[in-house]
Formats: C-alpha cells, sequence, structure tokens
C-alpha cells in the first residue's frame, strides 16, 4: 500500500471477537501490526510491545495484530503468553489463516510470506505510514511509537519532524525553512 491509500475494508475473527477494519470513521489512530508467525518468539515479543503501546497511548490509538493461523491456534498461542508470561494481550490478534488481510494490506498485490509490518492508519482511515520487514528482523516498538508521535504532530503538514526526531525536541516550522530558501 502508498501512503494515503484508504484502510482496506476487512471483517476478520480475533481472539477477543470479530474486527472490522476500513468500515467505520476511526477516532484513533490505528496501528495495525502483521507477523509472519504466532510461533517465532520475535512474534511474541512484538504483541506483547503492541500492548505496552496501547495502554501508553489509550486514548490516541488502537492496535490491531495480524497472525497468519487459525483462531483456535492464536487464541491458544494468546493463552500461553498470558500463562507463560503473566502478560494479558489486551488488543485483538486477527486469525489470518488464509493471508487475506496480509493481501489487503498489500494492496491486493501478492508477494513473498511471511510478511512482517508496521502500518499506521490516520484518523481518515488513510495510511500514513508502512514499514515491512523480512520475518528474520523484529519490529522496533519504539520506533513505530516515535513515527506515530511525529505522524499526530504534524499531520496538517505545516510542521516538519527532522532527522533523529524524537517527542519532546522541537519540530521545525515549514514557513521558516521556505524563509531560508
Amino acid at each position: 500500500m502508498k501512503t494515503g491509500t484508504t484502510m482496506p475494508v476487512v471483517d476478520a475473527v480475533s481472539h477477543l471477537g470479530p474486527v472490522s477494519l476500513g468500515r467505520e470513521q476511526a477516532l484513533t489512530w490505528r496501528v495495525v501490526i502483521v507477523h509472519p508467525s504466532v510461533l517465532m518468539p520475535v512474534a511474541s515479543s512484538e504483541v506483547v510491545a503492541a500492548s505496552r503501546l496501547l495502554r501508553r497511548n489509550q486514548r490516541a490509538i488502537s492496535v490491531v495484530s495480524v497472525l497468519p493461523d487459525t483462531l483456535a491456534r492464536v487464541t491458544a498461542w494468546a493463552n500461553t503468553v498470558e500463562s507463560a508470561f503473566g502478560y494479558s494481550i489486551e488488543h485483538p490478534c486477527i486469525a489470518d489463516a488464509d493471508g487475506a488481510v496480509s493481501l489487503a494490506l498489500r494492496g491486493g498485490v501478492e508477494g513473498p510470506l511471511p510478511l512482517r509490518g508496521a502500518f499506521i492508519f490516520a484518523p481518515d482511515q488513510t495510511l500514513a505510514s508502512a514499514t515491512v520487514l523480512p520475518d528474520t528482523v523484529g519490529l522496533s516498538s519504539l520506533e513505530i511509537e516515535r513515527v506515530l508521535a511525529a505522524l499526530m504532530l504534524t499531520r496538517h503538514g505545516q510542521m516538519l519532524a527532522p532527522v533523529d526526531w524524537e517527542p519532546g525536541m522541537p519540530l521545525m516550522d515549514r514557513d521558516d525553512i521556505r524563509d531560508c530558501a
């Protein structure tokens, strides 16, 4: 998917119940994280990190994970994470056994699986950022949170987040840059 593309319409099931993406106007930013497998330790750590991200930003975002497996296996895995580590996964983990959700997030373009990625959608349901990595490299929850904060602050286009910007640092004003040119 290209930035600015509307979130695909997808109805799915998760370990917490039905999930509908792209049907209603979102009031928050939505982070959709696609994992290559429930059986990979990296995916477990990413889902736990996504739950922490949600807890830190409850009013501003919603988080959904997508896992390429059956609902029974996703639910069993979520229960194992909770019992083994004492950590409850509080955001929906979509069971995507047929790959339909991952395919929709790719804009219908077939590609190699498994896919690992983070897709950030603005409240108007347009794609604001996409990070796609091979299944051998885990996502950075700190980078997802940094990009999300920058997108929230710069979404109207006047302010810019410069290289290495971190939350709490000043932004650049587009007009100040034009004056220097």
